[in-house]
This record gives structure tokens, C-alpha cells and sequence, in this order.
């Protein structure tokens, strides 16, 4: 049976960066984004694409529903999924809808393509293969509990957390589960790969890591004080996370043992941590967007939005990409912090944006592949198994604000922000399921 649904939505046309958009019965055609585009997801059930350069809109892509998850992108379509229970496909370059898969419940979690199969984990807890092309039902697997976080795929299996409280391995071909490993706590983040091991953090103040092949747990992290509110990200040996204290750890990825004390980073990190170049970026819940040097242990730099930033930074060539509540897209210098444009979405967000160079045939930067995917272009990012990767999670969901003033960045000593080296500050505790999901009842 086919769950596929063909039509057409609503595309709107974009104006110039930092303008509002049209209403959806003023605009029938999009612009073309034939060059590098960034694709974010705002809290009205809208995807965005804007261009890179400037920051202007070049289409829109309307679900009508009241939120979607952060896009995909891979071989010229673009993935969402939809609290309306869809999952959509859509032209990477003109914004129209190809096809919409029906999964019955609430799409949180955001969708994953190798280009040829779509990958999405959904409120009725089972994670669906689709056909890329026709939008048809592969395979199905049933968990527990609703899946909110983004899988991760692998040459030979799919690799994703449920709210039920573990964590499974899925066979990419057939469906079939090759291990589950069991936390017995609800998982609301998604998994990190790195080598031969999978991590993955819990609805509460525990770091685990499972073996990659067999799914044996190889050690557990349970000394932290307040829950954990974003998945691990890992790079160079090491995992980092942020917790409700409002600080990050840093683990020993192959020990689980702690490499350094807590350190206060000034604002709880409520987005997935982001690595590059030995600085982690994240979000705060105090509207700040954070680059943080693992190097010398201290705040590099620190932006301020007006709203909450749980949108997980993507760095592509040297700029951050990440959006806020304040209903900001925002493209900062990844070294200084500097305002590179803002683009006005209109509405909260709280998505993980995805950037292409080549939106018609390629590849999204942070592809969730740990292969090379086909047609990929060298934007793809993927991490091959047995290699130290980059972070994993996806993105997670109101209000708008039109402000005239959308950021800025300072020195650290203007703003006070330095390495304190020690316990971190209780700034009282948070519901973490909602952090990384791809929307909001």
C-alpha cells in the first residue's frame, strides 16, 4: 500500500534578506536556487531556502501545518517532516513539493537520504525507508516509544534512538534489527559515531558508549549533576556535551573518563553541539550564539540574538549558520563572530539549517552519511567508519520578533565571559525531549 501523496503546496517567493515574507495567496513561484543555499525550517511549517551570499530568500515552501522538522538535502530534493505526519519531499531548486509520505503521527525527528532512500523516525515510533524517488514505502520498523531524533546511516545499517530508551541497530536493506541497546531512560538526542563506537546521551544525566558492531555497551558517563541537554558531539578523541548547569564536559572518548572540570559557558547549551577546527558552537537559552576554544578552554566569542538559539549550528566554510526564536536567521564569521547578513524568517527557529553548494544535484554539509553518498558532491561531509567524526543530532522547534537589531558581537572582555574552571552555576532544570525534535505540538 502506498502512503505516497502528490500534490502541490504553497511556494512563496522570497524578498531581499531581512524582508517579511508575502502571504501564501500573493505568490505561486519561487525563485531558482541554483547557487549555494542554506535551508532552514521555521515554526509556522515553513522551509526556507536563502541564499548563502547575501542572505536572500529564494523560496519558501508552505506545509500548513505547525511545524516541521530541520530539512534535508541530498541529489536535488529537499526532506522535511511535518507535525501534520508527513514527511515531504521538494525540489531543492524551485521549492515544489515532489512527493509526501503519510506517517499517521508527528514528525519530529529530521529525515536522512543517501539520495536513493529517505530515512525518518516518526511519532508513532517507527522509523520508515522511503523511496527517494516515488515517495514509497520500503521497510518499516517498530520501536517502542516515538522516535524524535535524527538517525544516523551507515554502509550496512541504520543506527537510531527511541523514546523508549534505547538505542537499535537496523539492517539498512530488510528492516531487521541487528542489536538494541537498552538505557531503560527515554532518548530524546540523537546518536554520534566516531571509529567504532556509537554515543549517544539520555533524557536524563548519563553518557553512553556502545560499540558500533555488536552493540555491547563499552563504558557509561554518569557524573553529571544536572541533566544532559544536548547529544555528544566528538572530534579528536574526545566527547563534549552541555548540561542544564549551563556548562560543557569533555570525556575521554575511548576511556569515559573525565578530561577536564566543568566549564561555565554563561547560558545553558540547549542546541546540539557543533565542532570545527577545535571550537565547539551551540545555543544558548539567553539568546546566545557561543563559539567556545577547547584549546585554551575559554568563550572565543559570544553573539547575542533576542530569543532563545536551539537551532544546531552548521559551519561551512568558515561561517556559522543557525537560526533563534527571535525568528532570525542568522550567517555569522565563524573566527570573530561578526554579522555576515541576518535573514528575517518570520517565525521561531529552532531547526538545524542545512547548506548546499549545489542545491540541484548535491549534497546537504552535514549529510549524516558515514559513507560517501551517490551523486555526492564536496559538500558532503560524512564520516567513514573508523574515522574521529564531527557532532550528531538534529534539529529541534514560538513566537516571531522583527528586530532591528538583530545581534552583535564583542570581545570577551567587553562581555565578561571567561574559563572559570569550576563548578557551574544551577539555572534550574529543563524538559529535554522537546530540545533536539524537528517541532512542537
Amino acid at each position: 500500500m502506498t502512503r505516497a501523496r502528490l500534490d502541490r503546496r504553497t511556494v512563496l517567493v522570497g524578498l531581499a534578506a531581512g524582508g517579511a515574507l508575502p502571504s501564501a495567496s500573493g505568490a505561486a513561484l519561487a525563485q531558482n536556487a541554483a547557487g549555494p543555499t542554506a535551508y532552514v525550517s521555521t515554526r509556522d511549517g515553513r522551509v526556507h531556502a536563502v541564499g548563502t551570499d547575501t542572505g536572500t530568500q529564494r523560496w519558501a515552501f508552505d506545509t500548513d501545518s505547525r511545524a516541521v522538522s530541520a530539512p534535508a538535502v541530498g541529489d536535488g530534493s529537499t526532506y522535511v517532516g511535518s507535525a501534520d505526519g508527513n514527511v515531504y519531499s521538494v525540489d531543492a531548486a524551485d521549492g515544489t513539493e515532489q512527493w509526501a509520505f503519510d506517517t499517521g503521527r508527528g514528525v519530529r525527528a529530521s529525515p536522512v537520504t543517501t539520495g536513493e532512500t529517505v530515512f525518518c523516525g516518526s511519532g508513532d515510533g517507527e522509523l520508515y525507508a522511503i523511496d527517494a524517488a516515488t515517495g514509497e514505502e520500503r521497510w518499516a520498523f517498530a520501536t517502542g516509544d516515538e522516535i524524535v531524533s535524527t538517525p544516523i546511516v551507515g554502509p550496512e545499517a541504520v543506527y537510531v534512538a527511541s523514546m523508549d530508551g534505547s538505542l537499535y541497530a537496523i539492517d539498512r536493506t530488510s528492516g531487521t534489527q541487528q542489536w538494541a541497546y537498552a538505557t531503560s531512560i527515554p532518548i530524546p538526542h540523537s546518536p554520534t559515531v566516531a571509529g567504532d563506537a556509537i554515543y549517544v546521551t539520555d533524557n536524563n544525566t548519563n553518557l553512553h558508549a556502545v560499540d558500533l558492531r555488536t552493540g555491547a555497551g563499552n563504558w557509561s558517563y554518569t557524573r553529571v549533576d544536572r541533566s544532559i541537554t544536548t547529544p555528544p558531539a566528538v572530534a579528536g578523541g574526545t566527547v563534549y556535551f552541555g548540561t542544564a548547569g549551563g556548562d560543557i564536559h569533555r570525556i575521554d572518548a575511548a576511556t569515559g573518563e573525565r578530561e577536564w572540570r566543568p566549564y561555565d559557558v554563561f547560558g545553558v547549551p540547549v542546541s546540539p553541539l557543533e565542532t570545527a577546527d577545535g571550537v565547539i558552537y551551540f545555543g544558548t537559552d539567553n539568546g546566545n550564539i557561543v563559539a567556545f576554544d577547547t584549546g585554551a578552554e575559554e568563550n572565543r566569542w559570544r553573539y547575542q540574538t533576542d530569543g532563545d538559539v536551539r537551532s544546531w549550528p552548521a559551519v561551512v566554510d568558515g561561517t556559522v549558520y543557525a537560526g533563534s526564536d527571535d525568528g532570525t536567521f542568522y550567517a555569522l564569521d565563524a573566527a570573530s563572530g561578526e554579522t555576515r547578513w541576518t535573514h528575517r524568517a518570520g517565525a521561531a527557529i529552532r531547526s538545524a539549517p542545512s547548506v548546499a553548494r549545489s542545491p540541484g544535484d548535491g549534497f546537504g554539509a552535514r549529510s549524516r552519511l558515514l559513507f560517501e553518498p551517490r551523486g555526492a558532491g564536496p559538500e558532503a561531509t560524512a564520516t567513514p567508519a573508523g574515522e574521529g567524526g564531527g557532532s550528531g543530532g538534529s534539529g529541534g522547534s514560538g513566537g516571531s520578533a522583527d528586530t532591528p537589531e538583530p545581534g552583535f558581537a564583542a570581545p570577551i572582555e567587553d562581555q565578561g565571559l571567561f574559563s572559570t574552571g569550576g563548578a557551574a552555576l544551577g539555572v534550574g532544570g529543563l524538559g529535554l525531549w522537546w530540545l533536539l525534535r524537528g517541532g512542537d505540538e
